[in-house]
């Protein structure tokens, strides 16, 4: 399952729910709280579950993050992370790995920013892993194997992408 970025749906509650979010001061920032986002994400979502997020993968990540492999996209209102993602990224080539929320709709705010901020800057696929009706419904779709093998060595490839360029709220609304 991948989202090409210049694809991604943005519905017409989800574009709402954005503008409301900026005019309360929504911030989107990238690597600031690395740890506090894949803690987050560990969280298990209700009480029968658990998280394949161990402290063992959680410091394995921070490793790669601390490497440049590994990067968060955080959503913050009132100076609050609500929300966010974690992701790998080699060359062009983004690996989701997993999103939280604290409030409604921000891990899907994350993901749109994420998705433009890469059309920006030659990012074109997002690995999503999972094939689920969330990421269909934002326009990510199946493809094969193969397909997948070839569009991931020609991202890998390509020169990495400027982590240091954090997305601007603004990036949203385009």
């Amino acid at each position: 399952m991948i989202l090409q970025t210049n694809k991604i749906k943005v519905s017409n509650s989800l574009h709402k729910n954005i503008k409301q979010y900026l005019k309360n001061d929504l911030k989107i920032s990238t690597d600031k709280c690395f740890r506090e986002v894949i803690q987050a994400c560990a969280e298990p979502r209700d009480a029968k579950q658990s998280t394949w997020i161990t402290k063992d993968i959680v410091s394995a990540y921070e490793e790669l993050n601390r490497l440049g492999y590994a990067h968060s996209i955080e959503v913050w209102t009132e100076n609050r992370l609500v929300g966010g993602l974690y992701l790998v990224s080699i060359g062009k080539m983004v690996f989701g790995e997993s999103m939280f929320f604290r409030k409604a709709n921000v891990s899907k705010i994350a993901l749109v920013a994420l998705a433009k901020w890469l059309q920006k800057f030659g990012g074109k696929i997002i690995d999503c892993q999972q094939e689920t009706n969330h990421l269909a419904s934002m326009g990510a779709s199946p493809i094969s194997n193969i397909q997948f093998m070839r569009e991931m060595k020609s991202m890998v490839e390509k020169p990495a992408l400027p982590w240091a360029i954090e997305p601007v709220s603004e990036i949203l609304l385009k």
